[in-house]
């Protein structure tokens, strides 16, 4: 399988299994475009403190909700606004998170 393929592949989460932990994971699915959409508006609006204080709260979450694919995403994110990178290499990682974060479903793979 190609490096391109992966990176097409739903992801889903370790918890999706769970019947009791089904709903809450749905629910984070759910909001997961408008936790995006706050990072891009933060990133539009250059205010990297909001954009580092969000990928850490992501980087969180979603292995609280077991996406742990998503962590080493939200994690560069952060690292990049701690270590000040330049605006067009965090927009590069936050639309690799965005693009990573558009593919998370619910339930199990088929």
């Amino acid at each position: 399988m190609t490096n391109n393929s992966l990176q097409e592949q739903p992801i889903y989460s370790d918890l999706g299994d769970d019947e009791r932990l089904c709903d809450l994971v749905e629910m984070f699915v759910d909001e997961m475009p408008q936790r995006i959409g706050q990072l891009k508006k933060a990133f539009d609006a250059e205010d990297c403190q909001e954009i580092g204080r969000l990928a850490h709260q992501m980087k969180g979450s979603v292995g609280s909700y077991g996406f742990h694919q998503l962590t080493d995403y939200a994690a560069r994110l952060e690292r990049a606004v701690i270590d000040a990178e330049p605006r067009q290499t965090i927009g590069e990682i936050l639309s690799e998170l965005s693009d990573a974060c558009a593919r998370v479903r619910t339930g199990v793979p088929q």
